[in-house]
């Protein structure tokens, strides 16, 4: 028996550690199950409008910290904290026009394609 094809929706914040973490896994995943057929659907959320603060630099080391010594040492080995940008909405895609703080339509969305 066949499994049907699946799209898995997910919003996530560019700059988010966890997200990233938790994407590489389940794209992992997916391709040891041989499951091809599912797609990931990434759609900007960026955390500095839902915490109306600019993620802030130390926070971000040390998620990276956590998630190394508990989930993924391999993951993040070249984080540069002096280069980090102040905004990830540029990189989301998104604008707000005259100052808006919320995202018609979830935000831009990107497909994660099956690795190889």
């Amino acid at each position: 028996m066949t499994a049907e094809p699946a799209t898995i929706e997910v919003f996530a914040d560019l700059w988010c550690t966890f997200a990233h973490a938790g994407l590489r896994m389940a794209a992992e995943q997916r391709e040891l199950a041989g499951r091809g057929d599912v797609v990931f659907v990434v759609r900007a959320w960026p955390l500095e409008l839902v915490n109306q603060a600019p993620m802030d630099v130390q926070k971000t080391d040390d998620h990276v910290h956590e998630l190394q010594e508990h989930v993924a040492p391999h993951l993040f080995q070249q984080v540069d904290l002096d280069h980090f940008p102040t905004t990830t909405l540029p990189g989301s895609g998104t604008t707000l026009p005259g100052g808006g703080t919320t995202l018609p339509g979830g935000g831009p969305t990107t497909t994660v394609p099956q690795a190889g």
